[in-house]
């Protein structure tokens, strides 16, 4: 369950690179709560979706501090990184594994850096103009520290999803078992200093 969220996370990513270069769709997350985080004003430094020059994403090193510490009763694993570049364009990965020592539920928290490049103009038009509620779930728009963000349920996978754009270039994603872990979590992120890495 842990390294199926990486991969669909991985997946997500590779995705809505690819749309940014004109080769397919986009991407989709959840949202949820940011309870304890502060809700001053985000800045955004780009208009999303472009970049007036290639831009270099920030190391993966510089945003593993950011992934949270296990609050109580949970463990987690050590952090992963990596860098992929495709022609022009590059992005940053980094990402945690959590488990509850009680209920075994399983989280997993990432942080991407598009360097603008993620298609996060076509995200944006996305999750402004689609909500839905079915039998296996629901997708809606909601705000996590000031930031826009997408909360999702998949109820045949049995996950909580929510993205959350940074500074309209970092997507940090929570999977969860349970909905309101993630609230726990996403309280537990600083977004505005994702934002400074900038």
């Amino acid at each position: 369950m842990r390294k199926l969220g990486i991969l669909l996370v991985t997946l997500i990513a590779a995705t809505l690179v690819f749309s940014a270069i004109g080769c397919g769709g986009g991407g989709e997350g959840g949202g949820g709560g940011g309870g304890g985080v502060p809700t001053a004003t985000p800045t955004h430094t780009a208009q999303p979706g472009t970049s007036p020059t290639p831009t270099t994403p920030v190391s993966f090193d510089a945003m593993i501090p950011f992934l949270p510490e296990p609050p109580s009763g949970w463990t987690a694993e050590d952090a992963t990184g990596s860098t992929y570049t495709m022609e022009d364009y590059a992005w940053s990965y980094a990402a945690r594994e959590y488990t509850n020592q009680t209920t075994d539920e399983n989280v997993s928290v990432s942080i991407n850096d598009s360097a603008y490049y993620y298609g996060f103009g076509w995200w944006e038009t996305y999750k402004n103009a689609y909500s839905y509620q079915t039998t296996d779930g629901y997708g809606r728009t909601t705000t996590v520290a000031g930031y826009p963000a997408y909360q999702m349920y998949t109820k045949s996978m049995g996950q909580y999803y929510l993205d959350v754009i940074v500074g309209d270039r970092f997507m940090v994603s929570i999977t969860t078992e349970k909905e309101p872990t993630l609230s726990t979590f996403s309280g537990l992120i600083n977004y505005h200093g994702i934002a400074a890495l900038q």
